[in-house]
């Protein structure tokens, strides 16, 4: 309980400024935590289960339950196995995306429902750098035997994609080869009544951010009529068994605008309405990396 009050302390203090959410964000952050819910059955996780979520002084925090903290152990042991990161990184994510919050302004609560497992476990961002209150050393996490299997894990962020002739002094150059490329591929995409793409990008070490908004007909490429759609992609590269190897994550929203994009609110999660839709141009994202991580010889 000492923790759990320290980590509380922890969370409140990175805030400055106390943000202010109205009635309307309530009712928006009821839906995100009820569509993250459905993100988590969507991927196959039964041991996790959202529980609301609340307000602590412009920190929103999403309430996660399980039966057992082994359930939590064990998912991010099958996790790390398969990407090598922490999968609370893609938890925060995935909420950041659907709650419309900057990460410094969200973390998640995981409490286990077993009466004598009473500490809290939170995770959240710290100036820009990942945090984990369990501070479970590496080789406990890796031994807690996660066994869900490969094609769940898949559901978090990508299989890997390894470029077997790159190294990790390659790492650098590699990051902006894709964003650049991401970068003039939207640019370079007309948008109706003249208006231009915004694109934003941000960079933090070995990973990074496209967001891009103000596009219409990009994954919903065949609609008559496009609706304006905001897309994330998320990038992680690492140097892993004498390779380079990266990993990502596609997520788009939409919504509906004629001359003006929809307020970030507004927009809705694609993957519910349009899943064949999120499929295939996860693919196209897919070819377009790799297409630049398995290019020879690779230069400044």
């Amino acid at each position: 309980m000492r923790i759990t009050i320290l980590i509380i302390g922890l969370l409140l203090g990175r805030i400055t400024s106390h943000a202010q959410y109205t009635q309307a964000d309530s009712i928006f952050f009821t839906t995100a935590t009820e569509n993250f819910q459905n993100w988590l059955y969507d991927a196959s996780v039964q041991q996790l289960h959202t529980n609301g979520f609340t307000n602590q002084d412009g920190t929103i925090i999403l309430k996660l339950t399980t039966d057992s903290r082994f359930d939590w152990i064990s998912l991010r042991s099958s996790y790390y196995k398969f990407t090598n990161r922490h999968i609370g990184e893609q938890f925060l994510h995935q909420m950041h995306f659907l709650f419309e919050l900057p990460l410094d302004s969200i973390a998640i609560q995981i409490t286990s429902l077993n009466e004598f497992e009473t500490d809290a476990t939170f995770i959240f961002y710290e100036d820009g750098v990942f945090k984990d209150s369990d501070m479970l050393p590496l080789d406990v996490v890796i031994k807690g035997n996660g066994d869900h299997p490969i094609v769940e894990m898949a559901a978090f962020s990508s299989a890997p994609i390894i470029a077997k002739n790159k190294s990790k002094k390659d790492i650098k150059i590699l990051k902006q080869q894709i964003i650049n490329h991401f970068v003039g591929h939207y640019k370079s995409k007309e948008q109706w009544f003249g208006r231009d793409a915004v694109i934003n990008v941000l960079e933090m070490n070995n990973e990074f951010s496209i967001e891009v908004t103000n596009i219409s007909k990009e994954v919903l490429n065949d609609f008559t009529i496009g609706y304006f759609e905001l897309i994330i992609i998320d990038v992680f590269i690492q140097e892993r068994n004498q390779h380079i190897e990266i990993v990502y994550n596609f997520r788009a929203k939409y919504g509906s605008g004629i001359f003006i994009a929809p307020r970030r609110s507004a927009y809705i999660d694609m993957y519910g309405d349009y899943p064949e839709y999120i499929n295939r141009y996860d693919k196209k994202v897919r070819k377009m990396i790799i297409d630049i991580a398995t290019a020879t010889p690779i230069k400044n």
